[in-house]
């Protein structure tokens, strides 16, 4: 029987070598891609709103001809673009993304995958120009990153990265250095009320964002305030200490007023281990006067906190006295103990301002005098004062200088500066920058132009607000170019934004030597700030060394 069985196996063998196959075994060896070679990287990293911009090039075994494949770009699960190169425009939260190039051989179909990551970053964290505008009658912001100088502006960047709005027009930026909740670092001022955003992102902090009732209420536990109205229209923050112990951080702590619907509120924040708290409320406090506030506050006094070989300070001495007006009356106030108090000044001494209202007050550096700027609808008086820094103080109030300024020097809508180290001005009107001696006031002399926008060859255009820098050398104009229009309105932006020299009064260049002139990079300016990561006095930090960029 075996050798039956052999003989049968080895005759299907024979029989099968014999047979004459018809079949069509033509083969093709498979075309390959082995990598990428260049244009493609595995980690890439790209700041928001920027643009990816790839090229890839790779190479086939038999052919390589990029018309012979498809292409799909994948970027977190999904398709967003077909093309070889790639553009796209990252508007993506922060983060790291997982990404893949998918390229397809047309003739075959084989399918070749490189995965990379999408790193995506920001530099808000840092030293930035921050301008709040109104773009379609919304508010927006737009930035631009101070380290390197050469980075571009990111414009209208915050209903585009988190699908919300801000809350209605622009009003105004704050910036706190010791954020408590929704007390944060980044605050603005819109129609709905002042809006927090965290300091790292300029986006929402999470919860309720808003300084507002519900606010207080978690601030302060017992008795539960009641002041459904808060919302507050001006913010004045200062630094009472600040201090490097052996060149190592030591305490914080800062003084706080609010005014809200004509009402002033304050707050003391001191540093507690790792945390900010808010400590010694006052709320609601009305005028002597029983009148409406305007929104303005002012210390009488500020100089530079005392140092000694064991303690460096950053922090401000301020007065004890500040300054509100009761525009109601027209009268100016003196408040003590973060408000608690408020002593009239007798119109013997300040007389009453009927149908004015504050629009800017500032300390000077002389002891004592103070400056003031009071709107009657476009009319504006300019007003040199002298004050006692406290209760003990007994330096006489009086009015050293008073100026009815032409419109075309100073109006309600113009922006205000005194510089902290001498005694002069410097003023927004219309197309100009005005500078004056406020001491020059007191012989009538009227604050004179030392910069147009004629200058750089703009038309229609005014300057809407400008920053000066924490160093005083230089100063940040916002620019609109809309007329009339406020809302900003229309299809191409035309607000604009120039750095200037602070000393000569020429545009400054970035370390490529070009122009700091960035055109439609928001709507109409509504304010603009220097937001910067660290506080430093003057812009030097506690070893004296220069630490602002501008």
């Amino acid at each position: 029987m075996k050798k039956i069985f052999l003989l049968l196996c080895l005759s299907s063998i024979l029989w099968i070598s014999c047979y004459d196959d018809k079949g069509n075994y033509d083969y093709h060896e498979i075309n390959r891609i082995e990598g990428v070679t260049d244009g493609l990287d595995s980690i890439i990293y790209i700041r928001q709103f920027d643009t990816l911009r790839c090229t890839p090039a790779f190479a086939g075994t038999f052919y390589s001809n990029p018309e012979a494949y498809s292409y799909e770009w994948e970027i977190e699960q999904k398709i967003v673009s077909t093309e070889l190169s790639l553009v796209y425009p990252v508007i993506l939260s922060y983060g790291d993304k997982n990404c893949r190039l998918i390229i397809t051989d047309k003739e075959q179909g084989n399918q070749y995958i490189f995965p990379f990551r999408l790193i995506v970053s920001g530099e808000r964290a840092g030293d930035m120009i921050v301008v709040l505008s109104n773009t379609e009658g919304k508010a927006e912001l737009s930035y631009k990153g101070l380290i390197p100088d050469t980075l571009p502006f990111v414009i209208n960047y915050y209903e585009r990265s988190t699908g919300l709005e801000l809350g209605g027009k622009g009003h105004r930026l704050y910036r706190n250095y010791l954020p408590v909740e929704a007390y944060s670092g980044m605050m603005v001022s819109v129609d709905k009320g002042v809006k927090s955003l965290a300091d790292t992102t300029l986006e929402d902090i999470g919860g309720n964002t808003y300084l507002d009732e519900a606010f207080l209420k978690r601030q302060i536990p017992y008795p539960e305030p009641s002041v459904p109205g808060f919302a507050p229209d001006f913010i004045w923050s200062g630094i009472i200490n600040w201090d490097f112990i052996f060149g190592n951080r030591g305490g914080r702590g800062a003084k706080n007023i609010m005014i809200s619907e004509g009402k002033l509120y304050s707050c003391q924040i001191s540093h507690e281990s790792v945390d900010y708290f808010a400590r010694t409320w006052l709320l609601d406090k009305e005028s002597k006067y029983g009148g409406k506030l305007s929104s303005v506050y002012f210390p009488v006094s500020a100089v530079h906190a005392p140092s000694d070989f064991f303690v460096v300070s950053l922090a401000y001495n301020y007065s004890d006295y500040g300054v509100v007006f009761d525009e109601t009356v027209g009268r100016f106030l003196l408040v003590s103990n973060l408000g608690s108090s408020m002593v009239e000044i007798p119109k013997s001494k300040i007389p009453a301002y009927e149908g004015y209202r504050l629009i800017f007050g500032s300390y000077t550096n002389l002891p004592n005098i103070c400056v003031a700027i009071l709107a009657n609808g476009e009319n504006v008086k300019a007003l040199e004062l002298q004050l006692p820094t406290n209760i003990n103080d007994v330096t006489e109030c009086k009015v050293l200088a008073e100026m009815d300024m032409p419109q075309e020097m100073m109006n309600s809508r113009s922006d205000f500066y005194q510089y902290k180290s001498i005694e002069n001005m410097l003023v927004s009107c219309g197309k100009k920058l005005l500078a004056s001696n406020i001491r020059e006031w007191e012989n009538g002399t009227a604050p004179k132009p030392v910069f147009s926008l004629d200058n750089l060859g703009y038309g229609e255009a005014e300057i809407t607000c400008f920053e000066m820098s924490r160093s005083e050398k230089s100063i940040i104009l916002g620019i609109s170019r809309y007329g009339d229009d406020h809302e900003g309105k229309g299809e191409k932006l035309k607000g604009d934004v120039i750095v200037l020299d602070a000393v000569t009064y020429t545009v400054k260049k970035d370390s490529k030597g070009r122009e700091m002139i960035y055109r439609g990079v928001c709507g109409y300016p509504v304010d603009i700030m220097v937001k910067w990561q660290e506080w430093y006095r003057d812009g030097k930090n506690h070893n004296n060394q220069l630490m602002d960029s501008l």
